[in-house]
């Protein structure tokens, strides 16, 4: 229309950086031919699009298809455009109009193709390049950070395992809670933090409460959250990190009688009442090795996977210290005896860099100190090694990381010989 300014949001799929709110499942890890980058889609894939809200948006489309390919798009289940593509490995601009009533800020986009394909192993049902999306107005408007999935989840970043001067390990180096949780939320720009600091250290003194005064000053929901935590430190059994819903009075250590294992550990925080969860990290460390025997999934539903001291995946991997690492006790070996343990990553730094050697990505429906620790619980987290990588593991857009799902369950009632 004469007279009317157009924004423009252009996405360069294959580009993670471009393209990494925007894509959801269903598409290959990136490609780069002919000085193009683009994904591989499978039959049914979906992306999610930073629509003009409540005004009508014109979505064009860089796509081909191998074959000759009906690609149907869909939002909330209902069609509005079926592209029919007839010459095989060209690129074709396809274009169509999203109704206001339909354009509500971050929109989920389904794409379902008619035809299956599989080259080399993938699945490639098409190839898409770019996504231009028009409306009316100069500027594209700022949106709230996407939510995972259909199911309205979050992905937050944080550092779970951070040591201050309150801990004698470290002492002025480690730098004061304040410091640490203000570089987190101000140069990290984490979305929560944990103060970890040895239990056995902040039962003096009334510590203990004026640390939770100051996570209390910094804690918003919505915006950056800190999660009330200790070191239970304990060299015979391992060390755990305990994580509290809040900042209960009563907190415990490995040489109090009431709490000096494992189980008397848990015991404890059920008798007390409080809503708390205990992650083992450094498992695979020599010094203070991880009795896997002792588990309760209730109260241990995670394992730190990496930090300063490395990455504890496996015994004799690159970033771990071999002289200093234990076989038979990596979180490998827990999963293969059974356990079932989603990963977190914290930096359990002595030197007022938190975020360095491990970050935790959650996946949360509440952006607070409940929902994160619940995130945690349900196993819908990840670790990286400080890089807050995106990463979306999704089945049928219903199930994600960490969930359980029994199928296929059949009783035989006899065996004959054929």
């Amino acid at each position: 229309m004469k007279g009317v300014k157009m924004g423009k949001k252009v996405i360069v799929v294959g580009d993670p950086k471009s393209d990494g709110d925007c894509i959801l499942y269903g598409f290959s890890a990136g490609w780069t031919r002919e000085r193009m980058t683009f994904r591989l889609g499978n039959v049914l894939a979906a992306v999610r699009l930073p629509l003009m809200p409540d005004q009508e948006n014109r979505i064009t489309w860089r796509i081909k298809a191998p074959v000759r390919q009906r690609v149907h798009f869909r939002i909330g289940g209902k069609e509005l455009y079926c592209a029919s593509l007839s010459q095989p490995d060209r690129w074709e601009a396809v274009s169509f109009k999203v109704p206001p009533e339909r354009s509500r800020g971050w929109t989920e986009v389904q794409l379902a193709c008619d035809n299956f394909v599989l080259q080399s192993r993938t699945e490639a049902c098409f190839a898409l390049a770019e996504v231009v999306i028009e409306a009316e107005g100069e500027k594209w408007p700022e949106l709230a950070r996407p939510k995972a999935d259909t199911t309205g989840m979050q992905l937050l970043f944080g550092d779970l395992h951070i040591h201050t001067r309150l801990s004698w390990c470290g002492g002025e180096r480690n730098g004061t809670p304040e410091e640490n949780l203000r570089f987190c939320k101000e140069v990290r720009h984490h979305d929560f933090a944990a103060v970890t600091d040895h239990a056995e250290h902040l039962v003096k003194d009334k510590t203990w409460e004026g640390l939770c005064k100051v996570l209390d000053s910094f804690n918003e929901e919505g915006k950056f959250v800190t999660i009330p935590a200790y070191e239970w430190t304990s060299d015979l059994y391992g060390h755990r990190n305990v994580y509290l819903a809040e900042p209960y009075e009563r907190i415990f250590h490995c040489m109090d009688p009431t709490s000096s294992s494992p189980p008397k550990l848990w015991a404890s925080l059920e008798e007390e009442g409080q809503n708390a969860i205990t992650i083992p990290h450094h498992p695979i460390r020599r010094e203070f090795p991880m009795r896997w025997d002792e588990h309760d999934p209730k109260w241990q539903p995670a394992v730190e996977m990496c930090s300063i001291w490395g990455s504890s995946e496996y015994y004799g991997n690159e970033l771990q210290e071999i002289a200093y690492s234990e076989p038979g006790i990596s979180v490998r070996d827990a999963l293969t005896k059974g356990l079932r343990l989603g990963f977190v990553g914290g930096s359990d730094g002595h030197d007022r860099v938190p975020g360095t050697g491990g970050l935790t990505g959650a996946f949360v429906q509440e952006f607070s100190r409940r929902g994160i620790l619940e995130a945690i619980r349900s196993r819908h987290c990840y670790a990286t090694t400080g890089v807050p990588i995106r990463l979306y593991v999704i089945l049928n857009n219903r199930l994600m990381m960490g969930d359980e799902w029994e199928i296929n369950q059949y009783q035989f009632e006899g065996l004959y010989p054929l």
